[in-house]
């Protein structure tokens, strides 16, 4: 099973990693503390995440000038 470091796993996701520590802590992303203390989050929650929040295709340009 793939395990991925925080800082992995918040760049997959294209967040911040104190998102992710924020959802290991509310319950919302499983992980598996290694003997040393750290935590990983294993491969299967990618593809729950994904499915939950889908990314979108749009750029961070294409949405600039809209109107509100």
């Amino acid at each position: 099973m793939k395990l991925y470091r925080v800082g992995e796993f918040a760049n997959l996701l294209d967040v911040n990693p104190r998102t992710v520590r924020r959802w290991m802590t509310s319950g919302l992303l499983s992980f598996v503390r290694l003997p040393g203390g750290e935590r990983r989050v294993p491969h299967d929650e990618l593809h729950a995440v994904l499915r939950l929040h889908p990314r979108t295709n749009r750029s961070p340009s294409s949405t600039q000038g809209r109107e509100r």
